[in-house]
């Protein structure tokens, strides 16, 4: 059986097969491990090929990224703009409700084929938006009757209502479940996706990273015995976004637009990366949407331009048009930080108590360069995009 969606050609699977978004894992990590750690599964397909780098959408959020996987399509297309917008009221919302998404997903089209698909996240946000219609999903932060029950059979040594959503374990539960999942017959297809808590705290080369990479392998291990057709690849990338001291490096655009304008109600900014996970990040990313009235916008664009640590801010439409972002769900400027540089409103707005020191986070153009791995050799012509995980895993 085949189906189209959004202009692309799919097949359901022959046999198990799994989509992985390993979230905020920078090819960084792998390139470590594969020096410094144990990790023989990656080595393997380091040598074969079945490792490489794709890119993710912009902005390298969770929430977008994670439905160009499972749509096969840029933001401009299924509408997700960011973590977070200004809903139709012009009021500050998650974007992380099915209503949010515009049109179906791969998961939908599977599901009304007949399909076994399941979707698991870490991220309770996650599976309201990713919940493939007909089809089930569950998060680890809030799993159902049928997610404890994979959990257990999965590891009988874990009790599921221990796992914390800040924890390398949150992760690993998802991909357990998932295989659990496959080799049980319980799903033909399954959509993992898991939490960057150890990618924000721990940089690559460090005890932590690397235990976590292992760990990783030994479920590519597992999938790799099952005969399993799989993608894996990341939602973004993550990048050191400190000063020499340790804090972090941050550009306050609220505060800059009122030392321009002397009155910060004159523009609005909404950072996208906000979501309830401030542990992560403190609502401090590298991309930032800006609304302006019309006769300030030229203004506004230059005095953020000026900002040491912006790399370079868009309008509308060329955001839209450069980064292939719903305009309608961006503000009337788009800003981008660079790669050591994040993006807030001001001080007073932001609780920096878990960042303080060692921040690390994402959002930007830096943070697009993921990984790939795959059952199969990569085509070395092809310039992958993580939005062609299900087209390469179904092809």
């Amino acid at each position: 059986m085949s189906f189209v969606l959004h202009g692309r050609h799919y097949r359901s699977p022959r046999g198990p097969t799994a989509v992985v978004c390993v979230d905020g894992l920078d090819p960084a990590y792998l390139d470590a491990a594969l020096a410094r750690a144990d990790v023989p599964t990656l080595a393997t397909l380091a040598a074969e090929g079945r490792l490489g780098v794709a890119r993710g959408a912009m902005p390298s959020f969770t929430n977008p990224n994670n439905a160009s996987i499972v749509t096969g399509a840029p933001p401009a297309v299924h509408g997700i703009s960011g973590n977070h917008f200004l809903d139709a009221e012009g009021r500050e919302a998650p974007m992380s409700r099915r209503e949010h998404l515009w049109g179906d997903t791969i998961l939908d089209a599977l599901a009304d084929q007949g399909v076994r698909v399941l979707a698991i996240t870490a991220k309770k946000k996650l599976t309201e938006l990713l919940a493939p219609r007909g089809g089930h999903a569950f998060s680890i932060e809030a799993p159902s009757e049928q997610g404890l029950s994979l959990l257990r059979r999965a590891r009988p040594d874990l009790d599921p209502s221990q796992v914390a959503i800040y924890s390398d374990e949150a992760s690993l539960a998802v991909l357990d479940a998932g295989l659990c999942a496959l080799s049980c017959g319980e799903a033909e297809l399954v959509y993992l996706s898991t939490t960057d808590y150890v990618q924000h705290k721990h940089g690559p080369e460090s005890p932590e990273a690397l235990a976590f990479v292992e760990a990783l392998d030994r479920r590519l291990a597992a999938l790799e015995a099952m005969g399993a057709r799989y993608v894996w690849t990341a939602d973004h990338g993550m990048n050191d976004k400190t000063q020499a001291d340790g804090s972090p490096k941050v550009v306050y655009l609220e505060a800059a637009l009122a030392a321009a304008f002397g009155d910060t109600a004159a523009c609005r900014v909404l950072l996208p990366i906000t979501d309830p996970y401030v542990v992560h990040h403190g609502a401090l990313g590298s991309a930032a949407t800006v609304y302006c009235p019309p006769e300030t916008r030229d203004a506004a664009r230059a005095a953020l331009r000026a900002l040491e640590g912006v790399e370079d801010v868009l309008t509308r439409d060329e955001a839209a048009e450069r980064l292939a972002l719903p305009s309608a769900r961006i503000g009337d400027l788009f800003v981008l930080a660079d790669a050591r540089t994040v993006l807030g409103r001001a001080p007073e707005k932001h609780d920096l108590a878990e960042v303080s020191v060692g921040l690390r986070s994402h959002g930007g153009l830096h943070e697009t360069r993921v990984p790939w791995l795959s059952d199969r050799a990569i085509d070395p012509s092809l310039e992958l995009r993580n939005a062609d995980a299900f087209w390469w895993a179904l092809s």
